[in-house]
């Protein structure tokens, strides 16, 4: 994994890009940064798949929600 000093800003856009709301003048920069980053691919598949959970009106969320829980606790130990 890399350290926070280098997912910090990524970390944080992850959030917006699974919402729709990344502007398009990043989206590549963080494109790049997952295909080299399996920590923060992992965070934004597992983030992805929890907000399409809550969207979609499932009654459990909650395998989602860990994956999500658990990389959000690694990259504040990191800190």
């Amino acid at each position: 994994m890399k350290t926070e000093k280098d997912c910090a800003a990524f970390f944080e856009m992850i959030s917006d890009w699974t919402d729709g709301d990344l502007p398009a003048s990043v989206k590549e920069e963080l494109r790049k940064h997952l295909d080299q980053c399996s920590f923060c691919s992992r965070y934004a598949e597992s983030l992805t798949a929890l907000k399409k959970c809550l969207a979609g009106g499932c009654v459990d969320c909650s395998d989602a929600a860990a994956a999500v829980d658990e990389c959000v606790r690694k990259f504040l130990s990191e800190k």
